[in-house]
């Protein structure tokens, strides 16, 4: 089932405002809609999980840091300031594809913590839950995840390819018409829930009661 660029267009922006309406209430950090260069795409920011060999590479440099420290005289040593890093974030854009007339997800990565862009693997895990990686490994229903251009700011992101995003829409709607909202909803839930693009439970009831469901 596809939806037309308007019909996106309607349920993005009825997204991005019911954000608005939760304040600091959700787990996505902030939902807009942005338009460049005439064009209009859904992008929702949200913390960069840490993976357990993250989060285990850093409690080991902390323990031993702590240690080293008490192995000196902490009243010898200057205070210093240390400066806190910005905590890494993923960048899920939401873009309409005027040849596939189905929204497509572009992903990048702000501050990550290499300071270089995560390569496919480290995206793999970090966000694609295990159920789901074999069908994005593939090409099953949810498309295969690889590396393009993103076609409204002409930078390179990784994407979920559309290919039988139609396929799997079909298999959940089973009423000739769907509303835009509802759309988007089971979209998210497909092929979001895919890469970590959770929908929040507090904001799908919002959007669902504001779509009359």
């Amino acid at each position: 089932m596809s939806i037309s660029a308007n019909d996106f267009h309607v349920a993005a922006k009825g997204l991005s405002d019911t954000r608005l309406k939760l304040e600091d209430q959700s787990s996505w950090e902030q939902v807009q809609l942005l338009t460049l260069y005439g064009s209009s795409y859904l992008r929702i920011t949200k913390p960069l999980p840490a993976g357990e060999d993250q989060n285990a590479r850093r409690d080991s440099s902390e323990s031993a840091a702590d240690l080293a420290l008490h192995e000196v005289d902490e009243e010898a040593l200057p205070v210093q300031q240390h400066p806190t890093s910005a905590s890494p974030r993923v960048i899920y854009d939401i873009v309409h594809s005027p040849s596939y007339q189905v929204p497509v997800l572009y992903l990048t990565f702000k501050d990550f913590p290499s300071g270089a862009r995560p390569s496919l693997d480290e995206v793999y895990d970090l966000l694609v839950p295990a159920a789901h990686q074999s069908q994005l490994e593939s090409v099953g229903v949810m498309g295969a995840l690889s590396m393009a251009e993103h076609p409204v700011t002409g930078t390179p992101a990784y994407f979920v390819h559309p290919c039988r995003t139609q396929e799997a829409m079909l298999a959940l709607v089973t009423e000739r018409t769907v509303k835009p909202q509802d759309y988007l909803l089971l979209w998210l839930g497909v092929i979001g829930g895919g890469v970590g693009l959770n929908m929040p439970i507090e904001l799908a009831q919002m959007v669902g009661a504001s779509s009359g469901r």
